[in-house]
């Protein structure tokens, strides 16, 4: 075991999250225990309790690491030259690829529980809220009359597509016969959701 003073608990907090992080591409989210990251980094399971809450608070800050990078790979290709039916379908694209490459990682965002009554905090709402405002910000260039209540509506419906194709995608229960390819499927959604809120 590494010596309590070798790393400072910010250090030790970053060595967690990697340890975490790395453990996921191996094993789903409820295989990882304390025991295993505190073994990973060379500590004890008390340690990591002086620097996470619990184990759930330990696992929101991994998933506050995974939506940094979800966000950047949404953003890719983006730009104002773009039309915003691209970006969009980009953004669609990305998220899927993303899904694909960090299976558990991704699953976690979307399958950690906080213990009861304990809020979601300030620094994860504020993720959720900004890749969110990708979308909103394309579906208020595609419609510039709507509403900001509408866009907010309207992008939680495109996501909600997205990831139910996306998760569906993933389990194999898609039950689409012939067809495969689902980059044309969410393509497609977004071109259909395009269609329906620009009036065209």
């Amino acid at each position: 075991m590494a010596r309590r003073n070798q790393h400072t608990k910010d250090e030790i907090q970053q060595l967690s999250l990697q340890a975490v992080e790395a453990l996921l591409y191996e094993h789903n989210h409820e295989a990882i225990s304390t025991r295993m990251v505190a073994k990973a980094i060379g500590y004890t399971v008390g340690t990591l309790y002086t620097v996470f809450k619990h184990q759930a608070d330990m696992l929101l800050h991994v998933n506050a690491r995974t939506m940094d990078r979800m966000f950047l790979h949404c953003q890719r290709g983006i730009s104002d030259s773009n039309t915003a039916e691209h970006n969009l379908t980009l953004m669609a694209l990305s998220y899927h690829q993303f899904a694909l490459q960090e299976p558990n990682h991704w699953n976690l965002v979307f399958s950690l529980r906080l213990p009861e009554n304990e809020p979601l905090p300030q620094w994860q709402q504020a993720n959720i809220d900004r890749i969110f405002h990708l979308l909103e910000y394309e579906l208020a260039r595609l419609s510039p009359e709507t509403s900001p209540q509408s866009i907010q509506k309207n992008a939680r419906i495109l996501w909600s597509g997205v990831h139910g194709m996306t998760t569906l995608s993933l389990n194999n229960k898609l039950f689409i016969e012939g067809i495969t390819d689902v980059e044309t499927l969410l393509t497609n959604l977004v071109h259909q959701l395009v269609l329906t809120w620009s009036g065209a």
